[in-house]
């Protein structure tokens, strides 16, 4: 019987070669596609993201047959496996419609309590992230880590910004304020913030030591297959993973937000994020 390492590490082999095949997928498409979905005014779905979903079900489906799978366009396929397999396959639809490089393909394995293999590959740069529990997390295949840096004074922060207002369809008005408030504390007191959307990379960037924190606030990453392979990536390289609270992240849920860091600067971003009741921002 191969060792669970050897075992997860398998995983994360497969999860790479189908993520990079899908990759090709959404470069071949980029140009041809058609939005089969409106989701609200700028979510959509097209023609690509569902090539991209089917190919990476069918691989699964040949590789491992009685796997469980959700994937964001389809849901969920059950097979009352202890296995589940996690898809998102094109984050960054609203980009990769406008032509922006920035897009990629997520995927992950996990149990009922953990994550134990994902990748997340960019393929308009043929950037690969990836990991497996207890072996580690790689950037094109070779080991990374988080930074050392140890004054928040000193480091760069990333998270997803706000946007939208009260207008928007995420926040009501009072929501909106608050979390811009706490976004600034950080602003403030970091050497620099940075916004980006894309949940998963941002962890990428932290697990490679680029970013020294990482925070979202929960109504950010209500879609588990937007963050999982992120999260299992950052955890490898050595980061501290906790809700804004400062208490673990419950698997499959980030409800009570989610901040990320390199452990060295995480009571200094708790000191200014921890809201009285994260679950009501």
């Amino acid at each position: 019987m191969p060792s669970n390492r050897a075992f997860h590490k398998s995983l994360q082999n497969f999860a790479e070669d189908t993520a990079i095949k899908a990759g090709k997928i959404l470069l071949q498409e980029q140009t041809r596609f058609k939005i089969v979905k409106q989701k609200d005014i700028q979510d959509i779905a097209t023609t690509a993201d569902l090539k991209s979903e089917k190919f990476i079900i069918s691989q699964i489906e040949k590789k491992f047959p009685h796997h469980n799978i959700l994937s964001e366009e389809i849901g969920s396929i059950n097979n009352n496996s202890q296995f589940t397999w996690i898809i998102d396959p094109l984050d960054g639809t609203k980009e990769y419609v406008k032509g922006l490089p920035e897009f990629e393909v997520l995927i992950s394995c996990e149990t009922s309590k953990d994550i134990i293999a994902s990748c997340l590959y960019r393929p308009s740069t043929n950037k690969l992230f990836s990991s497996s529990k207890d072996v580690g997390a790689f950037e094109d295949r070779k080991e990374i880590t988080i930074s050392k840096r140890q004054k928040l004074s000193h480091s760069f922060i990333s998270t997803h910004l706000p946007s939208g207002g009260h207008k928007g369809s995420m926040f009501k008005e009072a929501e909106f304020t608050k979390i811009w408030n706490y976004t600034s504390k950080i602003a403030e007191n970091s050497y620099r913030l940075r916004g980006s959307s894309f949940n998963a990379y941002n962890l990428c960037l932290l697990a490679k030591g680029i970013f020294d924190g990482y925070f979202i606030f929960h109504n950010f990453a209500d879609n588990w297959w937007d963050i999982s392979a992120g999260l299992l990536i950052a955890k490898e390289a050595g980061a501290k993973i906790t809700d804004l609270a400062g208490k673990p992240l419950k698997h499959k849920t980030t409800r009570g937000g989610l901040l990320v860091s390199n452990g060295k600067i995480h009571d200094q971003l708790l000191k200014l994020l921890n809201p009285t009741s994260p679950n009501k921002l």
